[in-house]
């Protein structure tokens, strides 16, 4: 946790810099063309830096004590452990690698961990303000009524909720995250959509508010547009978000045999290895041998060896 006393050196305000000057290029005369620009900002990721006035107004006002700093009652032991998983990233960044069994356990109420909620509120001010400085000159563009701003994160964070910490964990304030939307005409002001969505309908919402053209492609995307939930307020969800990976493995095909001929006698069984006493089974050691490729590199290759026998013991080694 730190607060700095000089301005524009944060990594996070050279990028909202560069954003704007992205902005002001993108929208020049000269460029016509449809345009979309990613930022990303780095805090409030570890460890807390921010300018000293965003650390000065969070100390006077201190965000409040979270409602609940034990786990319930019915939790299983795995979900305990991973409500702890933050601390050995907390403890990691500022410079305290001790041993799980020494690691002070965090309260809430004071100490590092409230040094902690004040440092994160502060990351949090910190970077909202650079987002201001990007939407300020989107607004004083000529994109400003045709653009659409969506602001997302990509996991949500504990600071002693559930007597948790950090990240690592399936509980709601890990997995929930801010999705805002703003500065499309379809989209009204200050209404709130309570219907269950995922960041994989990011995609088709930018794709929906661009009007750009019917693709085939678009039916197996992963995810549904947001304007229309938005329109209508706390809209049904029939299903949820498509893709990901498999909850479970694709069953193996059954396996088909092959007809064999009237007459036609059975293959031979290969032979096992040959067991050497005490040493169990001898098996067939690879061997690297180098194999020249097309490109006249030299590549190597696995080829299996002959029988060998496995090697002696000598003076208590293998040799």
């Amino acid at each position: 946790m730190t607060n700095s006393t000089r301005t524009g050196r944060h990594t996070d305000e050279q990028i909202a810099a560069r954003a704007v000057d992205a902005i002001s290029a993108l929208t020049s005369p000269l460029q016509r063309r449809p345009w979309l620009l990613a930022v990303g900002f780095i805090r409030p990721h570890l460890p807390f830096i921010a300018p000293e006035p965003f650390w000065v107004a969070a100390e006077r006002s201190p965000p409040p004590l979270p409602a609940r700093t034990v786990p319930p009652a019915n939790a299983s032991l795995l979900t305990g452990r991973s409500l702890q998983e933050g601390l050995t990233e907390i403890y990691g960044n500022y410079g305290q690698r001790l041993a799980e069994r020494r690691r002070p356990r965090l309260s809430a109420g004071g100490g590092l961990g409230r040094k902690l909620a004040v440092g994160y509120s502060a990351a949090v001010s910190f970077v909202d303000s650079q987002v201001g400085r990007v939407v300020a000159a989107l607004d004083a563009s000529p994109a400003a009524g045709d653009a659409l701003v969506a602001l997302l994160g990509d996991h949500g964070w504990k600071l002693g909720e559930l007597g948790g910490w950090g990240k690592h964990s399936l509980a709601t304030h890990d997995t929930h995250v801010p999705l805002l939307l703003a500065g499309h005409r379809q989209l009204p002001a200050g209404a709130a959509v309570g219907t269950p969505c995922s960041l994989l309908d990011v995609f088709p919402t930018l794709i929906a508010a661009a009007a750009l053209p019917p693709d085939p492609s678009d039916s197996a995307l992963a995810g549904r547009s947001l304007l229309l939930s938005a329109e209508q307020g706390a809209a049904s969800r029939p299903a949820p978000a498509r893709g990901g990976r498999r909850l479970s493995p694709r069953p193996a095909p059954p396996r088909q045999k092959k007809p064999r001929r009237h007459g036609q006698a059975s293959p031979p069984r290969q032979p096992r290895a040959a067991r050497v006493p005490g040493r169990g089974a001898a098996t067939q050691t690879p061997v690297r041998t180098p194999v020249r490729t097309a490109t006249g590199r030299l590549h190597p290759a696995w080829h299996p060896s002959p029988t060998l026998p496995p090697r002696r013991r000598v003076n208590g080694s293998n040799g």
